[in-house]
């Protein structure tokens, strides 16, 4: 017998299985972390979520020793890392994929679900129909520190700066000024 979920209609084999489901629509959080007081809704999200606190990385990989705070992330890095499979094959073409997530994300290139109100462009994912609306926004964020001229991508604020870097070694041996550092980003890691 199976049991659906009155909410999102999604199907399981165990009663018990529906019933810790069913939380995940309920807006109480009820397993609270202690260290930093995170709410979750169902007490195995608050134990996966505690590995984060501590050094714990219980699953390991026996190909490479490497060790992770999820099972999710092992397999992630087994599949990546040490198989040259690729058996999530797409449909419409010939590319394969290591990841079912991979595949997923592929098949939205197919389709390009997101379309600009402006214009009649299609992106296939939300992130890039978002960064395609500054170009009809005239939202200009980054701004040359030498001419004043402004670009609504940061890309392109790098190409522009290159035309400078001409001019500055002719006229003058420094370089200039660095580009603007946003301090509430990571350090790019190249």
């Amino acid at each position: 017998m199976k049991y659906k979920c009155d909410q999102c209609s999604k199907y399981f084999n165990c009663k018990n299985y529906l019933k810790i489901h069913e939380r995940i629509h309920m807006e109480e959080r009820n397993f609270v972390c202690d260290i930093c007081q995170k709410s979750f809704k169902l007490e195995h999200h608050l134990k996966v979520h505690r590995r984060t606190h501590s050094d714990l990385k219980p699953f390991r990989c026996l190909q490479c020793d490497k060790s992770f705070r999820r099972m999710y992330h092992l397999t992630v890095h087994q599949a990546t890392k040490h198989s040259i499979e690729t058996p999530f094959p797409c449909p419409k073409c010939n590319k394969a994929f290591k990841l079912k997530e991979k595949l997923n994300r592929h098949m939205m290139s197919h389709t390009k679900p997101f379309p600009c109100t402006c214009c009649e462009s299609r992106f296939a994912t939300r992130t890039q129909l978002k960064s395609h609306s500054l170009v009809h926004s005239k939202l200009k964020m980054f701004k040359c520190n030498i001419c004043d001229n402004s670009y609504s991508y940061k890309h392109s604020l790098k190409l522009h700066m290159k035309s400078h870097s001409k001019d500055m070694k002719e006229d003058n041996p420094r370089p200039f000024p660095a580009l603007p550092v946003r301090k509430d980003l990571p350090p790019d890691p190249n």
